[in-house]
């Protein structure tokens, strides 16, 4: 939730103008200052609640059980200069996007973004990520997709909210901020994010997206 605390109209300038003050808690982060025109106070500010609202808003450990989807498969080579709501990922999930109905057994609106991690992988290296979608049973695979069964596994799931471009926080908060502090490491072939009726579309600061990393007790 974003609450103002406090705002307030500073003396009119020259030109006729005035300067909003707004004193915001953005998002958790130290308390900031804006201040802006009254004649680009909309655009300005809209840009600023979606450039601040991205936030971690829960992180829980849980078991889940082993589950089966079915999605379209690519080596992915990071990019660090392509924003992920333009990266070869979202390409990705708008080929899968447009043939989820050629994927029998879905189990409702149950997504997958799963990564397969190996020992051998290190940061800015490629890895093979499937665009999913969940599934009861594996019936007639459609062409060029590939089916899927994660095993059962211990979970530390963090919850981001905001839009698709932030969605590095999350995985830098787990990596660098969870895991290092916790008392558990790493363990399992696949992390995933796990999409859901939460999820509303790439530029919507509302949508919440879980990010599942396989852990145990250290």
């Amino acid at each position: 939730m974003l609450i103002i605390h406090r705002a307030n109209v500073d003396p009119p300038l020259k030109d006729g103008g005035s300067r909003l003050r707004l004193y915001l808690p953005v998002c958790l982060l130290p308390m900031i200052s804006l201040t802006l025109l009254y004649d680009e106070a909309v655009s300005n500010f809209n840009d600023k609640l979606k450039e601040v609202c991205s936030v971690i808003i829960e992180t829980k450990r849980v078991y889940k059980p082993a589950f089966m989807a079915v999605g379209l498969q690519e080596q992915v080579q990071p990019d660090p200069d392509v924003k992920p709501s333009e990266n070869a990922i979202a390409r990705l999930w708008d080929q899968l996007n447009s043939r989820a109905g050629e994927i029998a057994n879905p189990v409702g609106f149950r997504g997958y973004g799963l990564i397969r991690q190996t020992p051998e992988i290190k940061p800015g290296d490629p890895f093979t990520y499937t665009a999913a979608i969940g599934v009861t049973s594996f019936g007639q695979l459609p062409e060029g997709m590939v089916s899927i069964e994660v095993p059962a596994s211990h979970y530390a799931v963090v919850t981001y909210r905001g839009e698709l471009d932030g969605l590095g926080e999350g995985f830098e908060y787990f990596w660098t901020s969870w895991l290092p502090q916790s008392e558990y490491v790493y363990d399992g072939v696949y992390e995933f994010e796990f999409y859901d009726q939460r999820y509303r579309n790439r530029t919507d600061p509302g949508s919440e997206i879980d990010l599942y990393f396989p852990i145990s007790p250290k």
